[in-house]
């Protein structure tokens, strides 16, 4: 007797690009998930992967019948991303990214929360870094770290319009599919820096459904490489970030009104979270110290994006 084949109601996506060190780890976690494989499906878009990622991939495939495999030629986080969406037959879309670990009960999370809310939009969760060698004492280690305590709970407006990172994320698809997507002008593009497109979803999302919960239980652990720990990595980084919050709003925003609020966030808010750092390291200086960089080189960004004219 053949075998009935059950649409999935839960569809995982992993962008793949170039981790052949790391991508076992993130689908290793998928396969060990507590639930009935019947009800979900991974996808793994290859974004023009020039290692030996795709042969891994390839071997889970053949091995495992809800491990799919696709190949993106454009090049970009928010492409693949897209293609995930495409190929999604589940009524809920989740990502964790190549280097990350899923908690074994993180697909078991999702189906319960999205089937007990039907209003629900989007979820997040927890997230902790595990570094591939552990920094220096003096270098701040939270600054990888995403949790927002210990309580389950719908955001407001403030907490939930930039949404939840796109490596612990679960949408409903046909929200996905109604806003069209992950904009293809943010995120990163191979071995070029970028931030943004998870974001940039997040803000336009929540005005359309501003129904994001957080579940602290939803947790993933997020593969930490030596060269993400340098300073001028950690600076470019904060601009890079801050420039690409400043771009999404300017949909929203004139440019002298983005110009009054960053420039009067650059001078405010590192000022104020200096002193709230001052009590919560202790007076470990350098920590503090990195800290009032990294925010500056953000506010930095930011301004930096009101004086790029062009509107994304």
């Amino acid at each position: 007797m053949n075998r009935i084949i059950k649409t999935p109601y839960l569809s995982v996506g992993v962008c793949a690009y170039n981790r052949e060190k790391t991508i076992k780890i993130c689908i290793e976690s998928l396969i060990k998930q507590n639930i009935d494989f019947d009800l979900m499906e991974v996808i793994v878009v290859d974004n023009n992967s020039t290692d030996s990622t795709k042969d891994i991939i390839q071997e889970y495939v053949l091995k495992y019948p809800f491990i799919k495999y696709y190949f993106e030629p454009k090049q970009g986080t928010s492409f693949a991303r897209n293609r995930i969406i495409k190929e999604a037959e589940g009524e809920v879309v989740a990502y964790i990214d190549d280097d990350a670990e899923a908690v074994e009960n993180w697909c078991r999370i999702i189906i319960d929360n999205f089937k007990t809310h039907d209003n629900m939009a989007a979820l997040g969760g927890r997230i902790f870094p595990v570094f591939e060698i552990k920094p220096k004492w003096w270098f701040p280690v939270d600054i990888d770290t995403s949790d927002r305590g210990d309580e389950k709970k719908f955001l407001s407006s403030s907490e939930g319009r930039y949404g939840f990172p796109g490596l612990n994320l679960a949408v409903r698809k046909n929200h996905l599919v109604n806003i069209g997507g992950f904009s293809d002008k943010f995120g990163i593009f191979g071995k070029t820096m970028g931030f943004g497109e998870d974001s940039e979803l997040g803000y336009r999302l929540f005005k359309k459904a501003p129904y994001f919960m957080y579940d602290p239980e939803l947790t993933v652990y997020h593969l930490i490489p030596d060269d993400r720990n340098k300073i001028l990595y950690r600076i470019k980084r904060g601009f890079l970030h801050g420039y690409a919050c400043t771009e999404i709003k300017k949909t929203d925003y004139s440019l002298l009104h983005l110009f009054i609020r960053t420039s009067g966030a650059f001078c405010i808010l590192p000022l104020r979270n200096l002193f709230k750092n001052i009590v919560k390291y202790k007076f470990n200086f350098p920590v503090i110290f990195l800290h009032l960089i990294f925010e500056i080189s953000n506010k930095i960004g930011a301004i930096a994006s009101v004086f790029h004219k062009k509107k994304i």
